[in-house]
């Protein structure tokens, strides 16, 4: 017999709780005093718990919106409470949730976000988005079906809007490519050809792909190439118990990264750094290649302008399915917490950002640091040339983008197992059996 939603995320915490509690009790109090709907002056006070640590330096296009938006409502001051990475904030907000301090607007990832939900932390944003019709209808199409990353059930309720549009893929230094005589790969560009490329490179003692296992959910451009194996294909399967990810078609996805790393494809280092690292040495001209997304446009252009190219990553003659697909998906991390339902004020504050956030005015904020608009249909070139060059791979005729990330629609404990898998193949540490079974025993577990 399975456990109760609340039950299951009890026992989740219940390790975590027992060292945590002090600390937890004690800013309970500071939370709730903060969490008041209007100070004596008639501001109302939202928090935002975002995964980075500093917001405004790591992810700026996200803070200039939220002080875009408190600039036009005088009347609403936001705090940003930020943690480590992804994995922090997941776990911060588990916590949050069983002390009732859960920030207002906060991010989390899907797998965990379900089970909030379903446990009663998370507030269902139907009527919230029916606040303003515009905001609504733009964004009918991507929230108001059964979405496959868990933010939504067969009812037509959801519990999560978008953070971002992960436009994903491989940064590309032309810079090596010249000066080295070899063709770019680009989108049509075979695993055979790719394969070729790696070889070359790795002769002259050059890095092809720049990743860091230490940041486990850097393999972005990978998730994107597990979709070209026929993971959406196998995935309902796997969830009704009548597949495995234990199959012929994932295996031959590790095969595929295994060959790469017998190529020289990683760092040497790949176990040891972090994603952080591992991008600093592609902006160095250590690494030819960058497994990252549209939120280091603005670095990549800084750091080499016009030669700045993007690609989407090889194509595979044993692949499953459509081939030519990149990822630029909506990836709908931004929850609210429940309390918010119950206090018209607050609810009201919320519903005044939510419009702000999915607005013409801040897509422009997002375009000038050259991330994607949410709801609005803007794409036109800037002066970010890395910026222009992502949008030339998602114009080009023929292709066309996953719905979902692969990472985003499994349960917490299978997500993470996906990551160590990559990583375990990349570094040589797991077989690509091993890897496919690794995956399959966290699912088996969750089940």
């Amino acid at each position: 017999m399975k456990m109760s939603t609340v039950k299951r995320i009890s026992l989740l915490l219940a390790a975590t709780m027992l060292t945590g509690m002090l600390s937890a009790c004690g800013d309970s109090g500071q939370k709730e005093q903060k969490s008041s709907s209007e100070n004596e002056s008639g501001t109302v006070n939202l928090t935002f718990g975002i995964h980075v640590a500093d917001l405004e330096k790591q992810e700026p296009q996200i803070y200039d919106v939220l002080k875009a938006f408190m600039d036009a409502n005088p009347d609403i001051k936001i705090e940003i409470l930020g943690t480590a990475n992804a994995d922090e904030q997941d776990k911060q907000m588990k916590l949050d949730a069983e002390s009732g301090t859960l920030p207002d607007i906060f991010w989390t990832q899907p797998g965990v976000a379900k089970d909030m939900y379903e446990a009663g932390y998370i507030m269902e944003l139907s009527d919230l988005l029916d606040y303003d019709s515009e905001v609504s209808d733009s964004l009918k199409e991507a929230l108001f079906t059964v979405k496959e990353d868990g933010t939504a059930n067969e009812d037509g309720k959801f519990w999560g809007l978008p953070y971002q549009k992960m436009v994903t893929g491989f940064w590309i230094n032309k810079t090596v490519f010249e000066e080295n005589n070899i063709e770019l790969p680009h989108n049509g560009t075979t695993f055979e050809e790719f394969m070729e490329i790696v070889k070359i490179l790795d002769e002259k003692g050059i890095t092809t792909i720049s990743n860091g296992a230490k940041t486990p959910y850097s393999v972005w451009a990978f998730q994107t190439m597990f979709v070209r194996y026929g993971f959406l294909e196998h995935l309902q399967g796997i969830r009704e118990g009548s597949d495995s990810f234990v199959n012929e078609d994932f295996l031959n996805y590790f095969e595929m990264i295994d060959q790469l790393r017998q190529a020289g494809a990683f760092p040497a280092n790949v176990t040891t750094q972090d994603y952080f690292q591992a991008k600093e040495a592609f902006l160095s001209g250590d690494a030819a290649m960058l497994d990252s997304g549209q939120w280091d446009a603005s670095e990549v252009n800084e750091k080499f302008g016009d030669q700045a190219t993007f690609w989407w990553g090889p194509t595979f003659s044993n692949g499953v399915g459509n081939q030519n697909v990149g990822s630029m998906a909506l990836t709908n991390n931004l929850r609210v917490s429940a309390k918010v339902e119950n206090d018209e004020v607050k609810k009201e504050a919320v519903q005044r950002f939510f419009k702000f956030w999915l607005s013409e005015e801040a897509d422009k904020i997002r375009i000038k640091y050259g991330t994607m608009p949410l709801s609005s249909t803007s794409e036109e070139e800037t002066d970010n040339k890395a910026f222009n060059a992502m949008l030339s791979a998602m114009k080009e005729e023929g292709w066309s983008s996953i719905s979902v990330v692969p990472a985003q629609i499994v349960p917490e404990v299978v997500m993470n197992s996906m990551y160590d898998a990559i990583y375990g193949v990349m570094s040589g540490i797991y077989s690509p059996q091993e890897a496919c079974e690794v995956i399959q025993e966290a699912q088996e577990r969750q089940e």
